[in-house]
């Protein structure tokens, strides 16, 4: 038997300012958050570090008439690593395919920038076009380590392929994505999302990967009235490399 306990806890404060440019040509809204995060596990001999970012945003939008506007915008996002890939137990089930966790993984980092476009289409019709750039520093990726032998807890493993996650590199993405939401009815309503682009992982001393991936949604609803409301929807992900 095995357990890993772990507790974390985040402090954070913000604030926001809202202005406009240009007789309201242009308006905006911009931020700042600061964020601690505290971690603390009870494997023996495991010590979390504790961080702290600072992430700022911006969103600056134009309207153009009453039913279409531009907005350029800005986010800075982390990511925690869960408790999968903190956990330092060793999973031996393949002894030949070994793999754990690593206590000192980093967030990772996301910078976000979009320019957009929206449209109302009237009858509670919309309709959203972007083209976006990101990149990820101290991106969280899975890597592979081959051991003609490996010592774990007083045992040798012969010919063992551990795997590990670490903060490597970096990742960029390029890309596109459109939003459309049609009322069919005053009682059917359906919502498309589709994000396609080229992603770019950069991994100090390891070959370059690139690989184009799509990622499709669509979601229906529709209301019975007296509250009642059901949904379906259906996700499809491309393959990656």
């Amino acid at each position: 038997t095995y357990s890993f306990n772990y507790s974390r806890n985040i402090y954070a404060a913000y604030m926001s300012l809202s202005f406009s440019l240009f007789k309201d040509f242009i308006t905006g809204k911009a931020g700042l958050r600061y964020e601690r995060t505290d971690t603390k596990a009870d494997f023996k001999g495991t010590n979390i570090p504790g961080y702290n970012i600072f992430a700022p945003s911006y969103v600056l939008s134009h309207k153009i008439d009453d039913s279409q506007s531009i907005k350029a915008s800005f986010t800075y996002r982390l990511e925690r690593p869960d408790y999968r890939d903190l956990n330092p137990f060793y999973n031996i089930s393949d002894p030949n395919n070994i793999s754990t966790g690593n206590p000192d993984l980093k967030p990772e980092l996301g910078h976000n920038y979009e320019l957009g476009y929206n449209k109302n289409l009237g009858k509670a019709a919309n309709i959203y076009i972007a083209g976006f750039y990101r990149y990820n520093t101290e991106d969280i990726q899975a890597y592979t380590t081959f051991y003609p032998l490996l010592n774990i807890n007083g045992t040798d493993y012969p010919n063992v392929s551990l795997n590990q996650r670490y903060n490597l590199g970096r990742e960029e993405t390029t890309g596109a994505s459109l939003f459309a939401s049609v009322p069919l009815t005053q009682k059917f309503n359906i919502r498309s999302n589709i994000n396609l682009g080229n992603r770019v992982n950069k991994n100090p001393g390891n070959p370059t990967v690139s690989g184009f991936t799509y990622r499709l949604n669509l979601n229906g609803s529709y209301s019975f009235g007296n509250d009642l409301t059901a949904e379906a929807f259906v996700n499809y992900n491309s393959s990656q490399r």
